[in-house]
């Protein structure tokens, strides 16, 4: 699985349908990552949470599947996202 270049803080606020059933995936394991989870709350058949997630220089989520929509702000370093085919979709600087 493809790395993330720099050192990232993420903070995440995912919007997750409770009703939503996800789909089977072989999810690959994470290495240079750290959370905390700030605010865990469901409102009606959505869940809402807010994470503080640390990714270390060379770290990885792995391959992962979200239910739901998610929102990000990175704080330092750069931030690169790719796609379920590895393409790059994304490069994230602070802001």
């Amino acid at each position: 699985m493809r790395t993330f270049r720099r050192l990232a803080l993420v903070t995440a606020i995912i919007g997750l349908t409770a009703t939503a059933t996800p789909g089977t995936a072989g999810a690959t394991p994470g290495y240079g990552v750290s959370a905390v989870t700030i605010f865990d709350h469901t409102v009606g058949d959505t869940q809402y949470v807010l994470r503080e997630i640390t990714i270390a220089p060379g770290g990885s989520t792995g391959w992962h599947y979200h239910p739901g929509p998610v929102k990000g702000v990175v704080t330092k370093g750069v931030l690169t996202h790719y796609d379920s085919d590895c393409s790059i979709d994304g490069i994230y600087r602070p802001g």
